[in-house]
């Protein structure tokens, strides 16, 4: 946390880091993660917001206070900004999936990912209350919280529950839903990141394929006597497959490696 001192014992105190951001900080300040707007402007509203000070107490603050706080808060606007902590777990009686995509499955991620393409295509409200909609569903009937034995308070994935879901996320705020798309966001980075061998592309001429297919071609590429039928596929949590598509990777580069003639450097001409 950041601490300025000021006047008489009074302080200004606000996050430094995205673990010390509140739930209701990220839904606040989302619309200026996400919606582009005056860089100075942006600044001083999400200051204002994760500060916790009134209207009247804003007015308060010394300029040279604001001045210097409004420099500090710079680490929200980074391009290398990651927000992947789940800190909306829950929102009008629907649970969405943990930090990280920990618990979130190929087959739903096939879902989010056209919708989140979507929304950032055209800025559909329909395609964002469809991407929440697809990640954030009713409990399990009388599910022990505490236990958690599935890791996973959600009620199993049925893609044809998103229309009817959608109708729900609809009447959520703006902000709410502009801060669960930018944490999506986040996590969609941390994700590559975490597997940039199975996001990694060396073919120089890359296939383009006539069907818009999504994340289903990677499903239907995983499916074998190993892992399953494309159901079962559908059911890998989402860092397993990306994980798994590593590995392939793996096997047949060395396959093509060893299949290279070898010579002794005793080349005779």
């Amino acid at each position: 946390m950041i601490i300025l001192h000021y006047g008489n014992k009074k302080k200004l105190i606000f996050p430094s880091e995205p673990a010390e951001l509140t739930r209701k900080q990220f839904i606040n300040i989302a619309p200026y993660l996400v919606l582009a707007g005056e860089e100075i402007h942006c600044k001083v509203a999400v200051l204002r917001m994760i500060c916790g000070k009134s209207t009247f107490g804003w007015k308060l603050l010394p300029t040279e206070i604001v001045s210097f706080a409004i420099d500090q808060v710079e680490w929200l606007f980074a391009k290398d900004l990651m927000i992947t902590d789940q800190l909306i777990p829950e929102y009008k009686g629907l649970h969405g999936p943990t930090g990280e995509f920990d618990n979130l499955r190929l087959g739903e991620f096939h879902f989010t990912e056209m919708y989140y393409r979507d929304y950032v295509s055209d800025s559909s409200e329909d395609s964002l209350n469809c991407l929440i909609a697809t990640m954030y569903r009713p409990p399990k009937p009388k599910y022990d919280k505490e236990k958690n034995a599935d890791g996973d308070i959600r009620e199993n994935f049925n893609h044809h529950l998103i229309p009817y879901l959608a109708k729900k996320v609809k009447r959520w705020p703006s902000n709410v839903k502009l801060a669960i798309f930018a944490w999506y966001a986040f996590c969609r980075i941390d994700l590559e990141k975490k597997h940039e061998w199975a996001f990694k592309n060396d073919d120089p001429r890359p296939f383009t394929s006539r069907y818009d297919a999504g994340m289903y071609a990677v499903i239907r590429s995983l499916a074998s006597d190993k892992l399953g039928s494309v159901a079962a596929v559908e059911q890998m949590y989402v860092h397993d497959a990306m994980l798994e598509i590593g590995l392939l990777k793996e096997d047949q580069q060395r396959l093509e490696s060893e299949m290279k003639p070898k010579h002794n450097g005793n080349i005779q001409r």
